[in-house]
Protein backbone atom coordinates (compact mmCIF):
# COMPACT_ATOMS: atom_id res chain seq x y z
CA UNK A 1 0.00 0.00 0.00
CA UNK A 2 1.85 3.74 -0.92
CA UNK A 3 0.29 7.01 -0.27
CA UNK A 4 -1.55 7.29 -3.94
CA UNK A 5 -3.75 4.71 -2.77
CA UNK A 6 -5.07 5.82 0.53
CA UNK A 7 -5.81 8.89 -1.31
CA UNK A 8 -7.77 6.49 -3.70
CA UNK A 9 -9.53 4.86 -0.61
CA UNK A 10 -10.61 8.18 0.94
CA UNK A 11 -11.61 9.19 -2.25
CA UNK A 12 -13.73 5.98 -2.92
CA UNK A 13 -15.48 6.61 0.32
CA UNK A 14 -16.24 9.69 -0.47
CA UNK A 15 -17.85 8.48 -3.72
CA UNK A 16 -19.70 5.97 -1.56
CA UNK A 17 -21.70 8.61 1.35
CA UNK A 18 -22.77 10.47 -1.75
CA UNK A 19 -23.94 7.22 -3.49
CA UNK A 20 -25.63 6.04 -0.18
CA UNK A 21 -27.69 9.90 0.11
CA UNK A 22 -28.92 9.02 -3.82
CA UNK A 23 -29.73 5.63 -3.39
CA UNK A 24 -31.47 5.25 -0.04
CA UNK A 25 -34.40 5.90 -1.92
CA UNK A 26 -33.72 7.04 -5.45
CA UNK A 27 -31.25 9.44 -6.92
CA UNK A 28 -34.08 11.92 -8.08
CA UNK A 29 -35.62 12.31 -4.88
CA UNK A 30 -32.11 12.86 -3.10
CA UNK A 31 -31.71 15.94 -5.90
CA UNK A 32 -35.14 17.29 -4.37
CA UNK A 33 -33.88 16.65 -0.76
CA UNK A 34 -30.85 18.14 -1.54
CA UNK A 35 -31.97 21.56 -3.13
CA UNK A 36 -34.70 21.77 0.15
CA UNK A 37 -31.67 21.86 2.34
CA UNK A 38 -29.63 24.42 0.61
CA UNK A 39 -32.65 26.79 0.74
CA UNK A 40 -30.98 30.05 2.76
CA UNK A 41 -34.13 30.34 5.10
CA UNK A 42 -33.08 27.22 6.02
CA UNK A 43 -29.44 28.61 7.04
CA UNK A 44 -31.48 31.44 9.19
CA UNK A 45 -33.58 28.98 11.68
CA UNK A 46 -32.52 28.42 15.21
CA UNK A 47 -32.95 24.54 15.42
CA UNK A 48 -31.87 25.20 18.90
CA UNK A 49 -35.55 26.71 19.35
CA UNK A 50 -38.97 25.15 18.80
CA UNK A 51 -40.91 25.64 15.18
CA UNK A 52 -41.10 24.27 11.95
CA UNK A 53 -40.46 24.61 8.26
CA UNK A 54 -43.55 24.22 5.72
CA UNK A 55 -42.65 23.13 2.22
CA UNK A 56 -45.06 23.76 -0.45
CA UNK A 57 -44.66 20.91 -3.23
CA UNK A 58 -47.89 20.08 -5.66
CA UNK A 59 -48.78 17.01 -3.98
CA UNK A 60 -49.62 19.33 -0.57
CA UNK A 61 -47.16 20.62 2.28
CA UNK A 62 -44.03 18.86 4.22
CA UNK A 63 -42.91 19.88 7.46
CA UNK A 64 -39.69 20.03 9.21
CA UNK A 65 -40.74 19.99 12.67
CA UNK A 66 -38.17 20.73 15.55
CA UNK A 67 -37.75 21.07 19.14
CA UNK A 68 -34.39 21.95 20.66
CA UNK A 69 -32.12 20.03 18.99
CA UNK A 70 -34.44 17.39 17.61
CA UNK A 71 -36.55 16.94 14.09
CA UNK A 72 -39.18 15.22 12.33
CA UNK A 73 -40.70 15.15 8.89
CA UNK A 74 -44.42 15.08 8.24
CA UNK A 75 -46.88 16.04 5.86
CA UNK A 76 -49.85 16.88 8.93
CA UNK A 77 -49.14 20.32 9.94
CA UNK A 78 -48.18 20.18 13.59
CA UNK A 79 -51.26 21.05 15.60
CA UNK A 80 -48.83 22.02 18.32
CA UNK A 81 -47.03 24.87 16.46
CA UNK A 82 -48.75 28.42 15.83
CA UNK A 83 -48.59 29.94 13.05
CA UNK A 84 -46.36 32.53 13.38
CA UNK A 85 -43.71 29.85 14.39
CA UNK A 86 -44.31 27.63 10.88
CA UNK A 87 -41.98 29.68 7.63
CA UNK A 88 -43.32 28.18 4.60
CA UNK A 89 -40.48 27.65 1.28
CA UNK A 90 -42.33 27.44 -2.22
CA UNK A 91 -41.08 24.12 -3.91
CA UNK A 92 -37.62 24.31 -5.86
CA UNK A 93 -37.10 22.22 -8.57
CA UNK A 94 -35.10 19.57 -8.42
CA UNK A 95 -31.51 19.80 -10.66
CA UNK A 96 -28.94 17.32 -11.31
CA UNK A 97 -25.95 18.86 -8.81
CA UNK A 98 -25.43 15.08 -6.87
CA UNK A 99 -25.00 13.47 -10.19
CA UNK A 100 -22.79 15.80 -11.40
CA UNK A 101 -21.09 15.81 -8.40
CA UNK A 102 -20.79 12.14 -8.08
CA UNK A 103 -19.37 11.93 -11.88
CA UNK A 104 -16.05 14.28 -10.85
CA UNK A 105 -15.80 12.13 -7.47
CA UNK A 106 -15.87 9.42 -9.74
CA UNK A 107 -13.38 10.38 -12.38
CA UNK A 108 -10.90 12.13 -9.78
CA UNK A 109 -10.89 8.69 -8.43
CA UNK A 110 -10.35 6.83 -11.95
CA UNK A 111 -7.13 9.27 -11.99
CA UNK A 112 -5.55 8.37 -8.65
CA UNK A 113 -6.01 4.33 -8.89
CA UNK A 114 -7.48 3.18 -12.36
CA UNK A 115 -7.22 -0.28 -9.94
CA UNK A 116 -8.78 0.87 -7.23
CA UNK A 117 -11.98 2.57 -9.60
CA UNK A 118 -12.02 -0.81 -11.07
CA UNK A 119 -11.81 -3.33 -8.34
CA UNK A 120 -15.08 -1.27 -6.61
CA UNK A 121 -17.18 -1.72 -9.74
CA UNK A 122 -17.51 2.02 -10.50
CA UNK A 123 -18.17 2.39 -13.66
CA UNK A 124 -20.95 -0.02 -13.24
CA UNK A 125 -22.28 1.51 -10.63
CA UNK A 126 -22.23 4.90 -12.64
CA UNK A 127 -24.23 2.94 -15.37
CA UNK A 128 -26.72 2.46 -12.90
CA UNK A 129 -26.99 5.42 -11.86
CA UNK A 130 -27.39 6.72 -14.85
CA UNK A 131 -30.46 5.11 -15.16
CA UNK A 132 -32.73 7.52 -12.95
CA UNK A 133 -31.76 10.84 -15.33
CA UNK A 134 -32.77 8.89 -18.71
CA UNK A 135 -36.15 8.83 -20.68
CA UNK A 136 -36.48 5.10 -19.06
CA UNK A 137 -36.72 6.19 -15.91
CA UNK A 138 -40.31 7.62 -14.92
CA UNK A 139 -41.83 8.13 -11.53
CA UNK A 140 -44.46 5.00 -12.30
CA UNK A 141 -41.61 2.59 -13.02
CA UNK A 142 -39.20 3.52 -11.23
CA UNK A 143 -39.84 1.75 -7.47
CA UNK A 144 -40.24 -1.50 -9.50
CA UNK A 145 -38.26 -0.51 -12.72
CA UNK A 146 -35.07 -3.01 -12.13
CA UNK A 147 -35.49 -6.05 -9.83
CA UNK A 148 -36.95 -8.46 -12.07
CA UNK A 149 -33.73 -7.84 -14.38
CA UNK A 150 -31.13 -8.43 -11.40
CA UNK A 151 -32.60 -11.09 -10.54
CA UNK A 152 -32.93 -13.10 -13.57
CA UNK A 153 -30.41 -15.32 -13.26
CA UNK A 154 -31.79 -16.89 -10.40
CA UNK A 155 -34.53 -18.99 -12.33
CA UNK A 156 -37.81 -18.70 -14.22
CA UNK A 157 -40.13 -18.70 -11.14
CA UNK A 158 -43.06 -19.85 -13.02
CA UNK A 159 -41.29 -23.40 -13.48
CA UNK A 160 -40.89 -23.74 -9.84
CA UNK A 161 -43.28 -26.77 -9.22
CA UNK A 162 -42.43 -27.73 -5.30
CA UNK A 163 -42.39 -25.87 -1.92
CA UNK A 164 -38.57 -26.92 -1.11
CA UNK A 165 -37.71 -24.99 -5.27
CA UNK A 166 -39.40 -22.31 -4.43
CA UNK A 167 -38.11 -21.53 -1.07
CA UNK A 168 -34.81 -22.05 -2.09
CA UNK A 169 -35.15 -19.66 -4.77
CA UNK A 170 -36.67 -17.38 -2.32
CA UNK A 171 -34.05 -17.48 -0.31
CA UNK A 172 -31.62 -16.69 -3.34
CA UNK A 173 -33.90 -14.01 -4.00
CA UNK A 174 -32.31 -12.28 -0.53
CA UNK A 175 -29.00 -11.37 -2.70
CA UNK A 176 -31.15 -8.39 -3.52
CA UNK A 177 -29.96 -6.94 -0.40
CA UNK A 178 -26.27 -6.82 -1.68
CA UNK A 179 -27.38 -5.17 -4.86
CA UNK A 180 -28.81 -2.30 -2.53
CA UNK A 181 -25.59 -2.34 -0.71
CA UNK A 182 -23.24 -1.33 -3.35
CA UNK A 183 -25.51 0.67 -5.07
CA UNK A 184 -26.22 -0.95 -7.64
CA UNK A 185 -30.18 -0.36 -6.79
CA UNK A 186 -31.68 2.21 -4.99
CA UNK A 187 -34.12 1.93 -1.89
CA UNK A 188 -37.02 2.48 -3.49
CA UNK A 189 -35.99 -1.06 -6.12
CA UNK A 190 -35.94 -2.86 -3.65
CA UNK A 191 -37.90 -2.25 -0.48
CA UNK A 192 -41.34 -4.11 -1.77
CA UNK A 193 -39.41 -6.93 -3.12
CA UNK A 194 -37.54 -7.62 0.12
CA UNK A 195 -40.55 -7.23 2.19
CA UNK A 196 -42.28 -9.75 -0.08
CA UNK A 197 -39.45 -12.58 0.28
CA UNK A 198 -40.05 -11.69 4.13
CA UNK A 199 -43.28 -12.18 3.44
CA UNK A 200 -43.14 -15.81 1.91
CA UNK A 201 -40.64 -17.33 4.58
CA UNK A 202 -43.36 -16.37 7.60
CA UNK A 203 -46.16 -17.78 5.09
CA UNK A 204 -48.74 -20.05 6.88
CA UNK A 205 -49.39 -21.78 3.38
CA UNK A 206 -47.53 -24.16 0.99
CA UNK A 207 -45.51 -21.26 -1.00
CA UNK A 208 -46.42 -23.34 -4.21
CA UNK A 209 -50.66 -21.81 -3.22
CA UNK A 210 -48.84 -17.87 -2.91
CA UNK A 211 -47.54 -18.82 -6.68
CA UNK A 212 -51.21 -20.03 -7.59
CA UNK A 213 -52.49 -17.03 -5.97
CA UNK A 214 -50.66 -15.25 -8.84
CA UNK A 215 -51.25 -17.35 -11.79
CA UNK A 216 -55.39 -17.21 -10.98
CA UNK A 217 -55.02 -13.34 -11.07
CA UNK A 218 -53.51 -13.21 -13.89
CA UNK A 219 -55.42 -15.22 -15.85
CA UNK A 220 -58.61 -13.76 -13.87
CA UNK A 221 -57.27 -10.33 -16.17
CA UNK A 222 -55.62 -11.64 -19.14
CA UNK A 223 -56.95 -14.69 -19.90
CA UNK A 224 -55.56 -18.42 -20.09
CA UNK A 225 -53.67 -17.81 -23.25
CA UNK A 226 -52.27 -14.53 -24.48
CA UNK A 227 -51.87 -14.73 -28.20
CA UNK A 228 -50.73 -18.09 -28.69
CA UNK A 229 -48.97 -18.42 -25.84
CA UNK A 230 -50.78 -19.27 -22.32
CA UNK A 231 -50.41 -17.02 -19.57
CA UNK A 232 -47.40 -17.45 -17.14
CA UNK A 233 -46.26 -15.62 -14.08
CA UNK A 234 -42.54 -13.68 -15.03
CA UNK A 235 -42.20 -12.77 -11.33
CA UNK A 236 -44.70 -12.92 -8.47
CA UNK A 237 -46.32 -9.61 -7.11
CA UNK A 238 -44.22 -7.74 -5.18
CA UNK A 239 -47.00 -6.04 -2.91
CA UNK A 240 -47.86 -7.76 0.08
CA UNK A 241 -51.65 -6.36 -0.02
CA UNK A 242 -52.30 -8.23 -2.41
CA UNK A 243 -51.67 -11.48 -0.56
CA UNK A 244 -53.07 -10.33 2.90
CA UNK A 245 -56.64 -9.21 1.11
CA UNK A 246 -56.84 -12.17 -0.81
CA UNK A 247 -60.05 -14.22 0.24
CA UNK A 248 -58.44 -16.95 1.59
CA UNK A 249 -56.68 -15.38 4.06
CA UNK A 250 -58.89 -14.68 7.08
CA UNK A 251 -58.81 -11.08 8.86
CA UNK A 252 -56.90 -12.16 12.26
CA UNK A 253 -54.12 -14.61 9.92
CA UNK A 254 -53.81 -11.57 7.88
CA UNK A 255 -52.84 -9.48 10.44
CA UNK A 256 -51.00 -11.62 12.67
CA UNK A 257 -48.92 -12.65 9.04
CA UNK A 258 -48.46 -9.40 8.37
CA UNK A 259 -47.51 -7.73 11.35
CA UNK A 260 -45.15 -11.04 12.15
CA UNK A 261 -43.65 -9.80 8.58
CA UNK A 262 -42.64 -6.61 9.44
CA UNK A 263 -41.40 -7.44 13.15
CA UNK A 264 -38.74 -9.93 11.55
CA UNK A 265 -37.77 -7.04 8.91
CA UNK A 266 -38.05 -4.01 12.04
CA UNK A 267 -35.50 -6.65 14.41
CA UNK A 268 -33.12 -6.97 11.43
CA UNK A 269 -33.09 -3.38 10.97
CA UNK A 270 -32.38 -2.58 14.66
CA UNK A 271 -29.36 -5.43 14.63
CA UNK A 272 -27.91 -3.32 11.88
CA UNK A 273 -28.51 -0.28 13.64
CA UNK A 274 -26.54 -1.56 16.73
CA UNK A 275 -24.29 -2.94 15.27
CA UNK A 276 -23.16 0.51 13.21
CA UNK A 277 -22.48 2.51 16.35
CA UNK A 278 -19.92 -0.06 18.05
CA UNK A 279 -18.08 0.29 14.40
CA UNK A 280 -14.12 1.44 14.72
CA UNK A 281 -14.47 2.92 10.97
CA UNK A 282 -16.83 5.29 9.75
CA UNK A 283 -17.71 3.98 6.91
CA UNK A 284 -19.10 0.80 8.15
CA UNK A 285 -20.80 3.02 10.69
CA UNK A 286 -22.75 4.55 7.08
CA UNK A 287 -22.92 1.09 5.61
CA UNK A 288 -24.53 -0.23 8.26
CA UNK A 289 -27.22 2.65 9.10
CA UNK A 290 -27.89 2.31 5.22
CA UNK A 291 -29.04 -1.26 5.59
CA UNK A 292 -30.92 -0.74 8.64
CA UNK A 293 -32.73 2.07 6.68
CA UNK A 294 -33.77 0.20 3.93
CA UNK A 295 -35.23 -2.75 6.64
CA UNK A 296 -36.79 0.35 8.81
CA UNK A 297 -38.62 1.19 5.32
CA UNK A 298 -39.77 -2.41 4.61
CA UNK A 299 -40.71 -3.12 8.13
CA UNK A 300 -42.74 0.44 7.78
CA UNK A 301 -44.29 -0.71 4.40
CA UNK A 302 -45.76 -4.34 6.08
CA UNK A 303 -47.30 -2.33 9.09
CA UNK A 304 -48.91 0.42 7.30
CA UNK A 305 -50.44 -2.08 4.95
CA UNK A 306 -52.08 -4.30 7.86
CA UNK A 307 -53.26 -1.22 9.11
CA UNK A 308 -54.97 -0.10 6.14
CA UNK A 309 -56.21 -3.14 5.22
CA UNK A 310 -60.10 -3.52 4.53
CA UNK A 311 -60.88 -6.36 6.27
CA UNK A 312 -58.81 -5.11 9.83
CA UNK A 313 -62.47 -3.54 11.04
CA UNK A 314 -63.29 -7.51 10.51
CA UNK A 315 -60.49 -8.99 13.26
CA UNK A 316 -62.27 -10.67 16.55
CA UNK A 317 -59.11 -12.74 18.09
CA UNK A 318 -57.30 -11.17 21.20
CA UNK A 319 -54.06 -11.78 19.79
CA UNK A 320 -54.63 -10.30 16.46
CA UNK A 321 -56.37 -7.28 18.23
CA UNK A 322 -53.39 -6.81 19.87
CA UNK A 323 -51.18 -6.67 17.26
CA UNK A 324 -52.84 -3.82 15.95
CA UNK A 325 -52.49 -1.99 18.66
CA UNK A 326 -48.37 -2.69 18.74
CA UNK A 327 -48.44 -2.39 15.19
CA UNK A 328 -49.35 2.01 15.71
CA UNK A 329 -46.54 2.06 18.04
CA UNK A 330 -44.12 0.35 16.10
CA UNK A 331 -44.90 2.48 13.05
CA UNK A 332 -44.04 5.99 14.96
CA UNK A 333 -40.76 4.30 16.55
CA UNK A 334 -39.92 2.83 12.68
CA UNK A 335 -40.63 6.24 11.34
CA UNK A 336 -38.49 8.04 14.04
CA UNK A 337 -35.61 5.38 13.34
CA UNK A 338 -36.16 6.28 9.23
CA UNK A 339 -35.98 9.75 9.55
CA UNK A 340 -32.58 10.35 11.89
CA UNK A 341 -30.67 7.86 10.13
CA UNK A 342 -31.59 10.09 6.57
CA UNK A 343 -30.32 13.10 8.24
CA UNK A 344 -27.45 10.99 9.60
CA UNK A 345 -26.39 9.84 5.88
CA UNK A 346 -27.33 13.49 5.20
CA UNK A 347 -24.94 15.38 7.28
CA UNK A 348 -22.08 14.13 5.61
CA UNK A 349 -23.16 14.81 2.34
CA UNK A 350 -24.84 17.95 2.37
CA UNK A 351 -23.03 19.27 5.97
CA UNK A 352 -26.70 21.37 6.87
CA UNK A 353 -28.76 21.96 9.48
CA UNK A 354 -26.12 22.28 12.22
CA UNK A 355 -25.39 18.27 12.29
CA UNK A 356 -21.67 17.35 12.85
CA UNK A 357 -19.38 15.91 9.68
CA UNK A 358 -17.99 12.92 11.50
CA UNK A 359 -16.76 12.37 7.91
CA UNK A 360 -14.23 15.30 8.66
CA UNK A 361 -11.80 15.35 11.35
CA UNK A 362 -11.50 19.09 11.50
CA UNK A 363 -15.58 19.93 11.43
CA UNK A 364 -15.96 16.86 14.00
CA UNK A 365 -13.83 18.72 16.22
CA UNK A 366 -15.00 22.07 15.92
CA UNK A 367 -18.45 20.76 16.22
CA UNK A 368 -17.26 19.40 19.86
CA UNK A 369 -15.70 22.55 20.74
CA UNK A 370 -18.17 25.12 20.01
CA UNK A 371 -20.31 23.28 22.33
CA UNK A 372 -18.09 22.30 24.72
CA UNK A 373 -16.93 26.42 24.82
CA UNK A 374 -20.59 27.15 25.40
CA UNK A 375 -20.96 24.85 28.10
CA UNK A 376 -19.34 21.77 29.01
CA UNK A 377 -22.90 20.20 30.43
CA UNK A 378 -25.03 21.15 26.97
CA UNK A 379 -21.69 19.36 25.25
CA UNK A 380 -21.71 16.45 27.12
CA UNK A 381 -25.60 16.24 26.46
CA UNK A 382 -25.45 17.17 22.95
CA UNK A 383 -22.83 14.53 22.11
CA UNK A 384 -25.34 12.04 23.78
CA UNK A 385 -27.75 12.81 22.05
CA UNK A 386 -26.30 12.59 18.76
CA UNK A 387 -25.04 9.09 19.33
CA UNK A 388 -27.93 7.67 21.21
CA UNK A 389 -30.70 8.92 20.02
CA UNK A 390 -29.77 10.89 16.33
CA UNK A 391 -27.29 8.02 15.17
CA UNK A 392 -24.71 10.62 14.02
CA UNK A 393 -21.90 8.81 15.45
CA UNK A 394 -20.54 5.86 16.26
CA UNK A 395 -19.25 4.96 19.81
CA UNK A 396 -15.75 5.85 19.61
CA UNK A 397 -16.01 8.88 18.30
CA UNK A 398 -18.66 9.73 21.18
CA UNK A 399 -16.21 8.71 23.73
CA UNK A 400 -13.54 10.93 21.96
CA UNK A 401 -15.78 13.74 21.60
CA UNK A 402 -16.24 13.33 25.64
CA UNK A 403 -12.50 13.37 25.98
CA UNK A 404 -12.45 16.79 24.28
CA UNK A 405 -14.95 18.07 26.17
CA UNK A 406 -13.41 17.19 29.48
CA UNK A 407 -10.15 18.78 28.63
CA UNK A 408 -11.82 22.30 27.67
CA UNK A 409 -13.85 22.09 30.67
CA UNK A 410 -10.57 22.04 32.97
CA UNK A 411 -10.26 18.04 33.54
CA UNK A 412 -6.55 17.77 31.64
CA UNK A 413 -6.04 14.60 32.71
CA UNK A 414 -8.95 12.76 32.20
CA UNK A 415 -9.43 14.38 29.01
CA UNK A 416 -6.38 13.26 27.94
CA UNK A 417 -6.84 9.71 29.57
CA UNK A 418 -10.20 9.09 27.85
CA UNK A 419 -8.99 10.39 24.12
CA UNK A 420 -5.41 7.84 24.51
CA UNK A 421 -7.80 4.96 25.50
CA UNK A 422 -9.90 5.59 21.82
CA UNK A 423 -6.73 5.75 20.16
CA UNK A 424 -5.07 3.16 21.27
CA UNK A 425 -8.54 0.77 20.26
CA UNK A 426 -8.70 2.80 17.01
CA UNK A 427 -4.81 1.43 16.15
CA UNK A 428 -5.94 -1.69 16.44
CA UNK A 429 -8.40 -1.13 13.40
CA UNK A 430 -6.17 1.19 11.66
CA UNK A 431 -5.89 -1.06 8.42
CA UNK A 432 -9.76 -1.54 8.56
CA UNK A 433 -10.44 1.63 8.36
CA UNK A 434 -7.86 2.95 5.99
CA UNK A 435 -8.58 0.34 3.90
CA UNK A 436 -11.98 1.69 3.66
CA UNK A 437 -11.08 5.32 3.06
CA UNK A 438 -11.58 6.67 6.31
CA UNK A 439 -10.59 10.33 7.55
CA UNK A 440 -6.95 10.00 9.99
CA UNK A 441 -8.46 10.47 13.47
CA UNK A 442 -5.50 8.82 14.62
CA UNK A 443 -2.90 11.32 13.91
CA UNK A 444 -4.90 14.65 14.39
CA UNK A 445 -5.90 13.68 17.49
CA UNK A 446 -2.67 12.56 18.69
CA UNK A 447 -1.92 16.07 17.70
CA UNK A 448 -4.37 17.77 19.36
CA UNK A 449 -3.14 15.80 22.46
CA UNK A 450 0.51 16.63 22.17
CA UNK A 451 -0.56 20.53 21.69
CA UNK A 452 -2.53 20.12 25.39
CA UNK A 453 0.11 18.82 26.92
CA UNK A 454 2.39 21.78 25.46
CA UNK A 455 -0.08 24.33 26.98
CA UNK A 456 -0.20 22.57 30.10
CA UNK A 457 3.94 21.87 30.68
CA UNK A 458 3.39 18.01 29.96
CA UNK A 459 6.69 17.64 27.85
CA UNK A 460 7.22 13.80 28.05
CA UNK A 461 3.65 13.35 27.12
CA UNK A 462 4.09 16.10 24.54
CA UNK A 463 6.62 13.92 22.80
CA UNK A 464 5.25 10.96 22.76
CA UNK A 465 2.02 12.12 21.33
CA UNK A 466 3.94 13.95 18.92
CA UNK A 467 5.88 10.90 17.91
CA UNK A 468 2.81 9.33 17.20
CA UNK A 469 1.17 12.07 15.22
CA UNK A 470 4.10 11.81 12.69
CA UNK A 471 3.45 10.58 9.55
CA UNK A 472 5.71 8.20 10.01
CA UNK A 473 4.41 6.53 13.38
CA UNK A 474 0.72 6.08 10.77
CA UNK A 475 2.87 4.68 7.83
CA UNK A 476 4.37 2.27 10.03
CA UNK A 477 0.76 1.17 11.20
CA UNK A 478 -0.46 0.84 8.08
CA UNK A 479 2.10 -0.68 6.65
CA UNK A 480 2.67 1.62 3.89
CA UNK A 481 5.51 1.77 1.94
Amino acid sequence: MDDVSIVAFAKRAEAYRLLRYMMFENPIDAEQLAVNVDIPELRKVNWAGSGAIGFSNPNGNTYIVYNRGTKYTTTVRPSHISDDQIVYVSHLAASTTLWLRLQESCRILEELSSDVYATFGMKKILDSVAYFYSPRSTPKERPLARYREALANLGEPSTLASNDAIRSWVSKCWSVIELYGSCLLAGDEVKYVLTTLALFELSPFPLTSLFEMNLEWLQQNFGITLGDKPVGMAFPDVNVRFYLEHPIVRPDLAVVWGTGTARVLQKHAEQFRDEAKLKFSIEQFHFNLYLALLYYRCALDAYNVVLSLSKVNLVTGERALQRIEEARTEVALCEEHRVVIMASLSAVVLGQLALPNIASVEEFQNWVAGWANHSSLKAELKIRQAYDAELLMPKFLRDLALGLVAYISGETKAGLAKMLSIMQELEKHINEAVLLGDPNYLSTTYGLMAGICAKNGMESERAEYSRRAEASYYKKLVNLK
